[in-house]
């Protein structure tokens, strides 16, 4: 019998964000601390081919059809209504489904590596033996995932986020480490490419056996091609979200594949390294979304429109103004730090980080605006639209990455958000909300109008004054962000005193 919901929902999100603040943290130190160490063991030219190969074998992920979030929000419904059998049967067919979408995909991948030349965008791209294991090793790492995110849904749908959190921390601090050896160690690509499969494997065994043991109801049976044959029906509404992972592949690797094949593999480093500092901001919103997503599902199951509305323009606001926080910290820091991060054998360069800056504070809002269609499956039209600024996007790329390098890239990528994200999305969701656009638009842009002239000050600050003077100036600046972030976004007192208690609730827990 499915037991009830742990805690109340302010609980679970407090426990939630506690384990997701420190996922991200260790996210943030695979994306940061092993940097220069790739620098400094391969090079840039080498640590260049890894990306463009990582980049070209990422698209096997795509094989997940979306059915990782369709599913994981069709488990949460069922598990908040308390119906087992619906829970066992949805779990059961996906996980046929997407495991055999998996083995097929493993042969497919085989039989592509043993040809005698591969080719990208109708060019024979030069493929070493030594390529071709990276390639098998990295695409096992990614189709395992496959059927491996339909176990760590049940985290999520049953209220258990902050378990699996802590799981998942534990294993990637430790692969962290052993990654960092292996380079320090001077390992070569393919020993590397060898350590993330095993990671993979071990990550894999370790979610199966925890979550049956925590999750009597997900110990299923019924496995096998004729519960295969009955998930076929939940593509029909996962494709959306299939769609939506097509598009982010394309915008984050088909770049990378375009600037190898158009440029040095030294850009593709520039390239990549200013995208990972900037995308820091970006982990503010997967800290608020991963524990936030199941609760907006449960509250959409449940009818509860008001609290739904609330906690979703609260997201909106908190996001927004804490993504234009960071950008000021990373626009007055990043100057010396980057040449420290990667070994002084990169040039830093400002013009491409504020291309990159502006659009991760667009983005904390207009995407943040989305949440809540997408955990409650309605998201077909931000699908079809996120497809769109893809294409857009890659199109931009390979017209203007000729011309102007990276700087090209990054505008395409921009100009993409604006036309068919920042227009789109909080359109979308005030219909859902039942919020006025301006009201939404306010929320979405306010960080921007903000940020601009704030993130002057620093700036000006980099190039007068003494470091001490320069820090000092930073402080001041953050501290009015903050009073800003409190004023503007928690304006109402109605608002203040509704979070207050749930910020009580989420202490008690």
């Amino acid at each position: 019998m499915i037991g009830a919901l742990p805690l109340t929902a302010a609980a679970r999100f407090g426990r939630g964000l506690g384990s997701i603040a420190f996922s991200q943290a260790v996210a943030a130190a695979h994306a940061i601390v092993l940097v220069p160490l790739f620098l400094r063991n391969w090079g840039p030219d080498l640590y260049g081919r890894w990306l463009s190969l990582t980049a070209l074998i990422f698209y096997v992920t795509l094989l997940d059809f979306g059915g990782q979030n369709f599913i994981g929000n069709l488990l949460a419904s069922s598990w908040s209504r308390r119906d087992e059998r619906e829970f066992r049967q949805t779990l059961a067919q996906g996980l046929s489904l997407f495991a055999l979408l998996a083995a097929v995909g493993f042969a497919v991948l085989l039989a592509i590596l043993a040809l005698p030349s591969i080719h990208v965008v109708h060019r024979a791209v030069p493929v070493t033996p030594q390529d071709r294991l990276v390639l098998l090793l990295m695409g096992s790492v990614f189709l395992l995932g496959i059927p491996q995110g339909i176990w760590v849904t049940v985290y999520r749908a049953t209220g258990l986020l902050a378990r699996g959190a802590v799981l998942g921390n534990l294993i990637r601090s430790v692969a962290l480490v052993g990654y960092a050896l292996l380079l320090l160690g001077g390992a070569g690509l393919v020993t590397y490419a060898a350590c993330n499969t095993a990671t993979a494997v071990i990550t894999a065994l370790v979610g199966w056996w925890d979550v049956r043991r925590c999750v009597p109801a997900s110990r299923v049976t019924g496995l096998g091609l004729a519960a295969a044959r009955a998930a076929l029906a939940h593509l029909k509404g996962s494709a959306y979200f299939w769609l939506l992972a097509v598009a982010a592949a394309v915008n984050q690797q088909a770049v990378i594949v375009v600037l190898a094949l158009s440029g040095s593999r030294t850009a593709v480093t520039l390239y990549a390294t200013h995208r990972t500092a900037s995308g820091l901001i970006g982990y503010i919103g997967n800290l608020v979304n991963y524990p936030l997503w199941p609760e907006l599902t449960f509250l959409h199951a449940q009818g509860r429109k008001e609290m739904l509305r609330r906690t979703a323009m609260l997201a909106v606001k908190i996001v927004g103004f804490s993504g234009a926080a960071a950008a000021v910290a990373l626009a007055a820091l990043l100057p010396w730090i980057y040449p420290l991060w990667t070994g002084r054998k990169l040039s830093f360069d400002p013009a491409l980080l504020a291309l990159f800056l502006l659009q991760a504070v667009l983005a904390s809002g207009w995407m943040t605006s989305g949440w809540t269609l997408l955990a409650s499956n309605q998201h077909r039209r931000l699908a079809r639209w996120s497809l769109v600024n893809a294409l857009i996007n890659v199109s931009g790329c390979l017209l203007l990455a000729r011309l102007y390098g990276v700087w090209g890239a990054a505008t395409a990528a921009l100009f993409a958000d604006i036309l068919c994200g920042v227009a789109v999305y909080p359109r979308l969701a005030c219909r859902q909300l039942g919020v006025s656009a301006s009201e939404m638009y306010r929320a979405v842009l306010a960080p921007l109008i903000i940020v601009l002239p704030v993130a002057a000050f620093p700036l000006l600050a980099q190039w007068h004054g003494s470091p001490r003077a320069r820090l000092l100036t930073l402080g001041l600046v953050e501290v009015a962000l903050l009073y800003l972030v409190a004023r503007l976004t928690l304006g109402s007192k109605e608002d203040v005193r509704w979070l207050a208690g749930k910020v009580r609730e989420m202490r008690k827990a």
